[in-house]
């Protein structure tokens, strides 16, 4: 609010009547005071409460106006305890595939891009194994569409997909080449 009492442009007097049939969910959300759960409270309420069994469920609840004010809506990112959405839930015969797994299967694939990959992913071609949202699913571990897709190589798999071109084939990929010095260069890596 400006100093002599006058609302920004953008801002409606009324934000209450303003926003109520469009995602209006009260002042203490709207003002940013609301306390949200602690991470145990959290996982108690899904599991108890709202009885959520399954990933896919999650999913769907976060989105939903079921979601009680002082609850994440992305809870991946706002709780530091949380690992993945298996171990939220307390999933522990999970038919999943693990990261590591996942990473590997999906990068056999060869998807050109991210949207690629999605719109895959959302397809009766997807194995059950293989989970819908996989950057949820494996939240903690996830390094980004790219990498898991395999389009940025790391120094580990840089050199193996180097070394292990066609012979017939005499050019190497610039980016590729590029991407390696800057990997070795960095910080990150000791050699």
């Amino acid at each position: 609010m400006k100093k002599n009492g006058e609302l920004p442009d953008d801002m409606p007097f009324n934000p209450h009547k303003t926003y109520k049939n469009t995602g209006w969910r009260g002042w203490r959300h709207f003002l940013g005071t609301l306390k949200m759960m602690s991470f145990h409270k959290a996982q108690n309420y899904v599991l108890n409460q709202a009885e959520i069994e399954t990933i896919e469920e999650l999913i769907e609840w976060l989105k939903s106006e079921n979601r009680p004010l002082n609850f994440p809506e992305e809870p991946h990112t706002f709780y530091e305890q949380w690992t993945n959405a298996r171990e939220f839930l307390q999933i522990r015969d999970s038919n999943k595939m693990t990261y590591a797994e996942s990473k590997q299967y999906i990068q056999s694939l060869q998807f050109r891009n991210e949207r690629e990959a999605i719109q895959w992913l959302k397809s009766d071609e997807r194995p059950e194994e293989l989970p819908v949202d996989p950057h949820i699913f494996y939240s903690k571990e996830w390094e980004g569409w790219n990498i898991y897709l395999g389009l940025i190589p790391t120094v580990e798999n840089l050199f193996e997909r180097i070394f292990k071109k066609d012979t017939n084939d005499i050019t190497l990929d610039i980016q590729e080449i590029d991407h390696a010095e800057e990997l070795m260069s960095s910080d990150e890596y000791n050699w």
